[in-house]
């Protein structure tokens, strides 16, 4: 039990957990090998912490039932279930109204601040309620395009876009994974443990709050003023950069028109927009290729040359759909796609791609993707036209961005939760399809919510509206099957069969004493400070639900060793697992605006890092005096509120000026009497000036300037 002396340190003693020695070390060697592997991406997270809970059911650490419990758990089946609901409302469109909220060309001048806020309440509200990565994937395009419209830098939104969805997770149960998880694992320990939706908003929601002020205020100032990856690539031409090669004569029934023909009568150098940047031309298998860099028009094509095409990224869209017969994409020419439609995407490289490390020749990407590659980009690789190469010899990176031509089917086949190729695919032609189950779709979520509020269990709730959403068409079976997420629900029910590993180990109450006696001169304040700390370093390290589930044994045992409620330190584990502002990697939906955004890895530190000492501070103040967590709400409401009534106020001032300063100027147009006698005043000395006479009458002449008219030369006409 626990004994609290008089001068604050702590004695335990008898904590749960009492494994042999061997049975400590091999579980604390393992769990210690698993992060390792996935901080450096080794294998794949799901993996490796299945292989982590079968090899510790193999040496008698944890049963076959406590192995597999997690895969009956109802926190992880909520998460598959909502899942799929979050997938009907994706699919419908229902979300799709929140794109007006950002305004349009035609709205006016915003200030900064004013246009964060307009995207970021409602998407952290939404967040709130259905996963963060479809509400993501769907405001990256809107944003992107609102930029550019209005001249804004897509770095100076995205950050902002994924942080709200972020601190949108954090205000209910079912804002994400994460809280599920750690709902299950507080369940599987106590089954009479309860937690109602909104509970944890009681800390999330003053910090949710906290945050949108913190990037209102600091934002326009200290996040990046750049361009996207792709822009900045290509600076100077402000192109992407397609690859064709003149096909082979053989190849074609009755010749290759353009081999023998010159750079002017191909039909591409003709559109606009369109230039031919440079040819790459192989001169034998021993001298290699040659390059001919902005080849004149007179310049002739032979068999094998790579032409290197620049421009807009919409216009090479009708480019690549138009192209001449005798030039085909380095891969085959553009019509071996399976189908005649082709859509234009930009996705990027997931953390755990297969394709990372190897070239697209190497992976046979048109066979695997069926889709042709027009273009790839890397962070901070900046390439001149003449250091342009050829797409199939790039090594692939994590993080790396594509521009894909590919099949309409592309989005759904590998847009998939079960294939991690791509944290992101972004459709840049045509927009999506107006749905009129979006309002179906809406009502049963609203109805879910309503009926969770109400005392029905979340799973239950969830159940039931998946069903609806089915039988009123606003799902099919392959949607529901393509939504689950399979990785991300192995690690959720390995997660279980881990926790039960350290604590049967006695691994978690060895941890949990040292994390007592290092905290014991601060208390329970720096108990939950270390708990707090150390579970934001695992989530930035790792996948957010690995680290609830090395943390949850720990804290659990903590509290029980200082004699605690375990319910503080349950929010602090959502808190801090959700809390992943100082990496790209460290949560999906940074990963997601990492390229669109043209963000570095340093952006993600500076400004997160600050964030993250902000967010910490406001979760550890919050925590400390719970019973007044509406007073902190309302305070930071305040604030928040304050700041943009400020920015209003200053917009409205602005315009008003404006349109005083046009009213001025067209008042000045018209002559007022006094203007008038001013006008003629200055015409009568100009008269003088020019020593003219009146009632004379005048003509100009070439050479000679104006010239009296006599009267009887005026008669003689």
């Amino acid at each position: 039990m626990v004994e609290c002396l008089s001068n604050g340190t702590l004695v335990v003693e008898n904590m749960e957990g009492s494994g042999e020695a061997w049975q400590i070390g091999v579980t604390m060697t393992c769990v210690l090998g698993m992060l390792v592997a996935m901080a450096t991406e080794f294998a794949a997270a799901d993996m490796l912490m299945m292989g982590t809970v079968v090899l510790m059911h193999a040496l008698s650490i944890i049963s076959l039932r406590e192995a597999v419990q997690g895969f009956s758990n109802t926190g992880m089946l909520t998460v598959a279930v909502l899942l799929i609901v979050a997938e009907a409302v994706k699919k419908t469109g229902a979300i799709n109204p929140i794109k007006r909220l950002l305004g349009s060309k035609g709205s006016g001048v915003q200030p900064l601040p004013v246009v964060l806020a307009r995207f970021m309440l409602p998407v952290t509200v939404l967040s709130a309620f259905m996963n963060n990565t479809p509400v993501v994937a769907m405001m990256i395009p809107v944003i992107v395009g609102f930029s550019n419209v209005n001249s804004l830098k897509p770095s100076k939104l995205l950050i902002p876009l994924s942080y709200s969805s972020i601190f949108g997770g954090t205000c209910t149960l079912m804002g994400t994974s994460t809280n599920l998880v750690v709902f299950g694992l507080a369940k599987a320990r106590d089954p009479d443990f309860d937690m109602s939706l909104f509970e944890i908003g009681i800390v999330g929601l003053p910090v949710a709050l906290a945050g949108l002020v913190f990037i209102v205020l600091f934002g326009p100032r200290y996040l990046p003023d750049r361009e996207s990856h792709f822009v900045e690539a290509v600076q100077g031409i402000t192109e992407y950069v397609v690859t064709l090669v003149v096909r082979e004569p053989e190849t074609m029934p009755g010749g290759n028109p353009l081999v023998g023909a010159t750079v002017a009568e191909i039909d591409l150098c003709n559109v606009p927009g369109v230039s031919l940047v440079k040819i790459e031309r192989k001169v034998s298998s021993h001298l290699g290729a040659s390059t001919i860099p902005h080849p004149n028009p007179d310049r002739v094509l032979r068999a094998g040359d790579q032409l290197f095409f620049a421009g807009n990224v919409h216009r090479m869209l009708d480019v690549t759909k138009e192209i001449d017969a005798g030039l085909e994409f380095v891969f085959g020419p553009a019509n071996t796609l399976q189908g005649t439609d082709y859509t234009l995407l930009e996705v990027t490289v997931g953390k755990q791609s297969k394709l990372a490390g190897k070239t697209l020749r190497q992976l046979k990407f048109r066979q695997a993707y069926n889709a042709s590659v027009l273009a790839v980009y890397r962070h901070s690789d900046v390439k001149r036209k003449h250091d342009l190469q050829p797409v199939g010899t790039f090594e692939i990176r994590r993080g790396d961005g594509m521009l894909l031509l590919a099949t309409p089917d592309f989005k759904v086949t590998f847009g998939s939760k079960n294939v991690t190729d791509f944290a992101s695919i972004t459709e840049l032609t045509g927009t999506p399809p107006k749905s009129r189950k979006a309002m179906i779709a809406t009502a049963m979520c609203v109805g879910m919510i309503c009926a969770s509020v109400a005392g029905v269990h979340l799973l239950t709730a969830a159940f039931v509206t998946t069903v609806l959403l089915i039988n009123a068409k606003c799902l099919t079976t392959n949607d529901v099957y393509g939504a689950l997420n399979l990785p991300v629900l192995v690690v959720i029910a390995a997660a279980f069969g881990i926790s039960h590993a350290m604590v049967n180990s006695g691994s978690a109450a060895l941890i949990a004493r040292g994390l007592v006696a290092a905290s014991a001169p601060s208390g329970l304040v720096g108990l939950q400070v270390v708990i707090y700390v150390v579970t934001v370093i695992f989530s930035a390290m790792v996948t957010n639900n690995a680290a609830v589930t090395i943390m949850f044994p720990i804290a659990y045992n903590a509290a029980e060793a200082v004699g605690a409620d375990f319910r503080p330190f349950m929010y602090l584990l959502m808190m801090g697992a959700s809390a992943s502002f100082m990496t790209p990697t460290g949560y999906q939906t940074n990963l997601m605006v990492y390229g669109p955004g043209g963000y570095r890895f340093s952006d993600f530190l500076k400004f997160g890092g600050l964030l993250q000492i902000w967010v910490g501070c406001v979760t550890i103040g919050v925590m400390q005096t719970l019973e007044f967590w509406w007073l902190w709400t309302l305070a930071f409401a305040g604030i928040f509120c304050g700041i943009m009534l400020l920015f209003v106020q200053q917009c409205v001032s602005e315009r008003r000026a404006v349109i005083r300063l046009a009213e001025r100027e067209r008042s000045n147009s018209v002559l007022s009497p006094n203007r008038l006698h001013s006008t003629m005043s200055d015409l009568h000395d100009n008269l003088r000036d020019l020593n003219m006479r009146r009632g004379q009458r005048y003509t100009f002449v070439p050479d000679l300037g104006l010239v009296p008219i006599d009267d009887d030369d005026d008669d003689d006409v």
